[in-house]
């Protein structure tokens, strides 16, 4: 059972260069298809979009965050000395850079494009938590959805997806996500067209409260 909560998106970033992803093994994933982390194996996303779960007590899943190119995953597993029940499903089509271990800290010591790369990463994720925290204490669903489709949404305030695509990314059924974008459309703070959503300005989301 997956679990709501707000959950950040760690947006696509410079990818590392071909001198350092020859370091690494590439592995592919479909859209839909689980990740597992492996023991001393740092992994990274060259292409694709992937969410992030906990396994929680009671089998119930809470979604982490979403992130694409550029970011980091599993580092809690791979720095931590015992296992975070952590796994990671692929949204789209997935290419990842598995590093090992030996790999991981050689190129710490030699690349700074990877040192930046990874410190970012792990700075990012400590703000998006840090944002988490105070986003629980007041959002309700709605408000989350405003929250995502503004960080998804392109210059001109549109955001390129499906209903069934969005609720994918939630964790929940399309028609909740239906639910969800008619409060915002008769908030008039966005408009439901074909295979995308207008945002009618980029929101301060607390006024969908």
């Amino acid at each position: 059972m997956l679990t709501s909560s707000y959950f950040p998106l760690l947006k696509s970033v410079p990818v590392l260069n071909t001198s350092v992803l020859q370091h690494a093994v590439i592995k592919k994933y479909k859209a839909r298809e689980t990740i597992l982390s492996l023991q001393d194996m740092l992994f990274y996303i060259v292409k694709g979009t992937i969410r992030l779960f906990l396994d929680e007590l009671k089998g119930n899943r809470k979604i982490i965050f979403l992130t694409e190119p550029g970011n980091f995953v599993f580092e809690a597993n791979f720095f931590h000395s015992s296992d975070i029940n952590a796994t990671a499903e692929a949204l789209t089509d997935v290419e990842l850079a598995v590093f090992p271990k030996e790999k991981v800290f050689f190129l710490l010591e030699k690349e700074q494009d990877f040192r930046m790369a990874l410190i970012t990463g792990l700075s990012a994720k400590a703000l998006a938590f840090g944002g988490e925290m105070v986003e629980n204490s007041y959002s309700n669903d709605v408000l989350r959805l405003l929250t995502l489709l503004n960080e998804l949404a392109d210059e001109d305030n549109v955001v390129h997806i499906t209903q069934t695509e969005l609720a994918m990314m939630c964790g929940v059924h399309r028609v909740t996500i239906n639910r969800w974008c008619q409060v915002l459309k008769n908030q008039n703070l966005i408009e439901i067209e074909r295979n995308k959503i207008i945002l009618m300005e980029k929101s301060d989301t607390k006024q969908s409260r």
